[in-house]
């Protein structure tokens, strides 16, 4: 009887050591587990053990709330600098007077008269004494065809290209040579002696067929 009190004791003996081990090993993890930070909207379980009889019990232990303070961030306004225009030169043309020479006076050209050949009044006779000299004077007008409304005195002073070409070939085939009127005066005051045959051709009003027809075909004969 003694003996089963005795290993009934050793036993209760061992069964409060290991309760005892068991219990510092809880708290143990208990402290650890207390010293980091829980979410509060976790919950932990935290067994405890008790005691009830000789059998320990593991009770759960709900958890404390703790408030963690939760990091936030804060914006923080930064200065950035706006950049500045920096000036710069721009050259700028500045207006120089400038002294320029007037240009050199031009002379204005002085009008020389030209002498011009002044006619000589004609010859008179010195002895009185009449003398006839026999010169035909050819007169003429146009030099050129008339037009289709032409008047009489325009048709009748008319005198055809051709037709002059046939007159002027005539007088020079036929020993004919031209005088000038004065060539004419001076054979009668002076006796000048003339060509056996003299003419003298005149082209009345200055029309410009009379240089631009008659005048070659004069050059043309001599």
């Amino acid at each position: 009887m003694s003996e089963n009190r005795d290993g009934l004791s050793a036993q209760n003996y061992s069964s409060g050591t290991d309760a005892l081990i068991l219990i510092v090993l809880l708290l143990f993890i208990i402290g650890a587990v207390w010293q980091r930070p829980q979410p509060v909207s976790e919950p932990l379980l935290t067994p405890v053990a008790t005691k009830a009889g000789n059998t320990a019990v593991l009770a759960q232990v709900p958890p404390t709330r703790t408030n963690t303070q939760t990091p936030t961030h804060t914006a923080t306004t930064t200065k950035t600098p706006i950049p500045t225009a920096t000036p710069t030169h721009t050259a700028t043309a500045a207006a120089t007077a400038t002294v320029t020479a007037p240009p050199p006076a031009t002379p204005t050209p002085l009008f020389t008269a030209v002498p011009t050949n002044t006619p000589l009044p004609l010859p008179t006779p010195e002895d009185g004494i009449s003398i006839t000299v026999r010169v035909p004077i050819l007169m003429y007008h146009y030099i050129s065809t008339p037009p289709e409304d032409a008047d009489e005195y325009r048709t009748d002073l008319s005198v055809l290209p051709e037709n002059f070409r046939a007159q002027i070939a005539y007088l020079a085939e036929n020993g004919y040579q031209s005088i000038t009127f004065n060539d004419l005066s001076l054979a009668l005051t002076n006796k000048k002696i003339l060509p056996d045959k003299p003419v003298i051709l005149t082209f009345d009003d200055g029309y410009i067929d009379n240089y631009e027809t008659a005048f070659p075909i004069l050059t043309e004969y001599g």
